[in-house]
């Protein structure tokens, strides 16, 4: 086992190891990460100068602090190995980051205990859409997520004989590691429009099964309500008629504000010739506007499309949606 000690009035590291011989090679490992994390820190930050209990108690180190009081004097890493972290990525699909911390290097000591003092974002997995918080499809699945500027960290102690290596040491920018607004916005409007063009499809393939007819559009109030496993046959939401062809819960909320899309009740068991213009017949859409005071709209011939606020009493009208 690895037992690293920090010294306030040295800048140096000294390590001191008692590896068993059943595993000499993850000497090595260990003693690259704590070096690359103490070499890189300012000198200032590897004296500890708080006891525990001044940290325990808020006046030696806060006990929370802001994702935009972060500086590149910060360094950010995650314990445990990399394929843990892989594991840990298959395990809880694309939407679980490993746990990353963020730290100054300063460490307290306590009963012979040295621990580093650290911060954690506590994860907020984002739904099943394909997009990570913060990232783009496609992206690395342990990478770690952007943090929102106003993200809360909370103080986290790591007991440096136990908690094992420290891996993807590196410093914290906050160009790219703080998340911006505007692309956030950007990837939650690309998210949600994806999300109506799939309840479109499953639309269709459902008038395919039943003669050209829509089905009641009646919705559901929750997801809960979606995901009842035995709905009373007459009373079936829409969402949960469409279940068998979308087969994802997540599709029918829009992926940021977890609201359900409305679906317009004019259109219950109608058939699809009845409508001379199904491309400016609303099916769906968003129960709110956005930011930018626009809100996408799913139309009865498949389309979708992100429509102004102000025409959409218009548009409203045009379709009988019901009050």
């Amino acid at each position: 086992m690895l037992r690293l000690s920090f010294r306030s009035r040295s800048a140096c590291l000294f390590l001191s190891t008692s590896l068993s011989r059943r595993s000499p090679l993850l000497a090595p490992v260990l003693l690259t990460a704590a070096l690359l994390l103490v070499t890189a820190l300012p000198a200032r930050a590897q004296n500890s100068g708080a006891g525990l209990a001044r940290v325990l108690s808020g006046s030696g180190a806060p006990l929370r602090i802001k994702a935009k009081d972060l500086t590149p004097a910060w360094r950010q890493f995650v314990v445990g190995s990399p394929e843990n972290a892989v594991l840990q990525a298959m395990i809880g699909g694309a939407n679980g980051p490993p746990s990353v911390f963020y730290t100054k290097g300063f460490t307290v000591s306590m009963g012979g205990e040295t621990y580093l003092v650290a911060y954690r974002a506590q994860p907020k997995p984002g739904p099943q859409t394909g997009i990570r918080p913060g990232r783009g499809p496609g992206e690395n699945p342990t990478a770690p997520p952007l943090l929102a500027p106003d993200a809360t960290l909370s103080l986290s102690l790591l007991n440096l004989r136990t908690s094992g290596s420290l891996n993807d040491v590196r410093p914290f920018d906050p160009e790219r590691d703080i998340e911006k607004p505007q692309e956030r916005a950007a990837q939650a409007t690309a998210a949600s429009m994806s999300n109506l063009k799939q309840i479109g499809l499953g639309l269709l393939q459902y008038t395919q099964d039943y003669d050209e007819r829509l089905p009641p559009m009646n919705s559901a109030t929750s997801q809960a309500q979606i995901r009842d496993a035995s709905p009373d046959p007459g009373r079936a939401t829409v969402q949960q008629r469409l279940r068998p062809y979308i087969r994802n819960d997540d599709i029918f909320a829009h992926p940021t504000t977890r609201q359900l899309y409305r679906p317009n009740a004019f259109l219950s068991r109608k058939t699809l010739a009845s409508f001379k213009s199904p491309a400016t017949m609303v099916a769906f859409y968003e129960a709110a506007p956005d930011a930018e005071g626009r809100r996408a709209v799913l139309y009865l011939d498949g389309h979708v499309k992100r429509e102004r606020e102000t025409d959409w009493p218009r548009i409203k009208k045009a379709s009988r949606i019901p009050p």
